[in-house]
């Protein structure tokens, strides 16, 4: 999970390329919904925002075969990466070990699974 910030409020397109299926999560509000197995897809969401950082999350899951996923936003129509001044994430979630989070903080243990701990 990450936080994403736009710079005035508008209807924003999210654009979400994936090999195999992927979601993306806005706040509360599930964007793209493209969660099956597949070749590299594009899909696409829009969402009302305003100006603030707001909760981002991309889920990710590969069947087989080649693997992929990329996210955008499109502005004045053009499908872009999105900047890195517009991103951010939470330090503690990153920590590679489960054994090194501070105890306030709780993830599911599928979540350390699908990420290498080097445990």
């Amino acid at each position: 999970m990450g936080y994403l910030f736009v710079p005035e409020k508008d209807v924003y397109t999210f654009a979400l390329e994936s090999d195999d299926g992927s979601f993306l999560w806005i706040d509360e509000t599930l964007v793209i919904d493209n969660w099956a197995d597949h070749e590299a897809k594009e899909s696409r969401g829009k969402i009302q925002l305003e100006k603030v950082w707001h909760s981002l999350n991309v889920s990710y899951y590969e069947n087989y075969g080649d693997a992929s996923i990329k996210l955008f936003w499109v502005m004045n129509g053009i499908k872009e990466i999105i900047p890195s001044e517009n991103l951010c994430c939470r330090k503690e979630v990153a920590l590679p070990k489960k054994r090194d989070l501070p105890m306030e903080i709780k993830l599911p243990d599928y979540f350390f699974s699908a990420i290498p701990t080097g445990n």
